[in-house]
């Protein structure tokens, strides 16, 4: 009988958590609000970062309840994850409503900043208008002119100059002048004209009305969001989470030629992949003796093979890295662990890998199984030089003096070495009699990797260093396709299977499921 009992104090904790976030936010929204209507701004985004601050504790507690269900069920407490799921249910529910909370605070202070702007405007606009309405006037004087002695001007020795300046003028009455009466009749008419067509169609600078205002600055605010909430939805493949701690592949300490891999946790596809997954419902048809058809009796549904085709490009030495990275990936993950591995162990099935891409409802970490790899390395596009420069461009590359130079070895000593320490083991007597039996001559002759010539040049074992290091050469563009098994495990098909969790999305969220996400 398995002991559920440790799971109650789990549910209290979660539950006083949720009661914590369910009578804070709504005090959050209250103030927020309050303080945009009273065109307090600073004070509503506070209130709406203590909201989000509100939104990030529902979301982990939301993942602690889903991996406490999980937990509770394996470990036979059917009721404890009925709990779990149920206050899961409750948080998910709340975590919308506190969104809802933050747009309806962010709404009102756009509408805040809106009457600030308004206000600001209203005010600069009047105090050109006071500018404009001012009368121009001259006021006649006389200064001492310039750079001229006054002892050399007939009269007082001034120079007689104007100042113009500005004054209000005095209000002119339709009464007044016969004009402006007449200017007054026809805008009194054109704007009976504008009314008899509709609101819609009057024609002003006075800016927009109010309602299309708040429509747009909604619009611009919601663009803001999803922006702001916008993830990378670029189809990635990446190893399990397994790998990291198993430290292989990319994950290595020494990943080698894999190592720019690294850097975007596995393999992203720089340009749109087409991706193709076939869903699958089989039925076994059964035909009647004298009937005009067939009856169809259910069997199994599947998902078959996934195939994904894509095309790459190296412009530079570090795209020509990262589709060499990309080469060889593909080719090791379809190949098992095996004789001199230590983690994992040999006889290892091929590395699991997991499938994003295009949001969370379609590929949300979806485990997989390459099942084949296929490239090719057209022959009518340029090639560019994958590798680290080992010397720098115009650096002589003869070798220097000091150099030492590695003692040359056949490299079939190593196989001449195992055959005598083998046959001595078994067969007993000195080596020199074990290898002259064995190979006439004492000698086991092979081709010379040295390199010709007097200077050892150019061969395998010389002391001149290439422009690049293992320098490898790929194509400027090449096209990749991969054909893959979805993997879903029998526990998760007997334990978190439901067509009504799967039809809601709830299962295609693979990071928030222990084993990711189900095909």
């Amino acid at each position: 009988m398995a002991d559920c009992s440790q799971f109650d104090a789990e549910y209290n904790t979660r539950l006083s958590k949720f009661n914590e976030i369910n009578g804070g936010y709504g005090a959050s929204i209250s103030r927020g609000i309050t303080a945009a209507k009273s065109l307090d701004v600073r004070g509503a985004e506070g209130a709406n970062a203590n909201l989000r601050e509100w939104l990030a504790g529902a979301e982990i507690l939301d993942t602690a309840l889903y991996n406490l269900s999980s937990k509770a069920e394996k470990a036979g407490c059917p009721a404890a994850a009925a709990k779990f799921d149920q206050l899961g249910e409750r948080t998910e529910d709340l975590i919308r409503d506190i969104e809802t909370g933050i747009d309806d605070v962010e709404l009102a202070i756009s509408d805040a900043e809106d009457k600030i702007q308004e206000a600001e405007d209203a005010a600069a606009q009047k105090k050109q208008d006071d500018l404009d309405s001012l009368e121009e006037v001259g006021v006649t004087g006389k200064k001492t002119p310039e750079k001229i002695d006054p002892k050399d001007v007939p009269g007082d020795g001034l120079e007689e100059v104007t100042v113009t300046a500005k004054k209000s003028p005095e209000k002119v009455t339709a009464a007044d002048d016969p004009k402006v009466a007449a200017d007054e009749k026809k805008k009194a008419e054109e704007l009976a004209k504008a009314e008899a067509k509709g609101p819609d169609k009057i024609n002003t600078n006075s800016g927009l009305p109010g309602e299309v205002k708040k429509t747009r600055a909604q619009a611009t605010l919601q663009d803001t969001t999803n922006f702001q909430q916008r993830k990378d939805w670029r189809v990635r493949l990446a190893l399990s989470p397994g790998a990291q701690q198993a430290k292989y592949l990319y994950y290595s300490d020494t990943p080698g030629i894999l190592a720019p891999l690294a850097a975007t946790d596995g393999i992203i596809f720089p340009y749109t992949p087409t991706v193709n997954v076939t869903y699958a419902a089989n039925y076994n048809s059964v035909m009647p003796v004298h009937s005009n058809y067939k009856i169809f009796q259910y069997e199994s549904s599947s998902v078959d093979s996934i195939t994904i085709t894509c095309d790459f490009t190296a412009q530079d030495t570090d795209e020509a890295n990262y589709m060499l990275a990309v080469i060889h990936f593909f080719r090791s993950v379809t190949k098992m662990f095996y004789g001199q591995d230590e983690m994992p162990k040999p006889g290892t099935p091929p590395p699991l890998c997991y499938l994003f891409g295009y949001g969370e409802f379609q590929f949300n970490a979806h485990p997989l199984a390459i099942t084949n790899f296929t490239y090719n390395l057209p022959p009518d596009v340029d090639y560019i030089r994958a590798g680290a420069l080992t010397l720098p461009a115009g650096v002589n590359r003869a070798p220097s003096a000091d150099v030492k130079k590695p003692k040359k070895t056949n490299p079939f000593d190593a196989v001449k070495d195992r055959l005598i320490q083998n046959a001595v083991s078994k067969l007993g007597g000195t080596a020199k009699t074990i290898i002259n039996v064995l190979i006439p001559g004492g000698k086991l002759s092979g081709p010379n990797f040295g390199g010709g010539g007097a200077a050892g040049g150019g061969g395998f074992n010389s002391t001149i260093p290439p422009g690049t290091k293992e320098p490898t050469y790929v194509p400027t563009k090449i096209n990749i396709s991969i054909s893959a098994v979805p993997v879903v495990s029998r526990y998760d098909i007997s334990n978190r299977f439901s067509v009504k969790d799967y039809a809601s999305g709830k299962l295609l969220n693979g990071v928030k499921q222990a084993g990711g996400g189900i095909w």
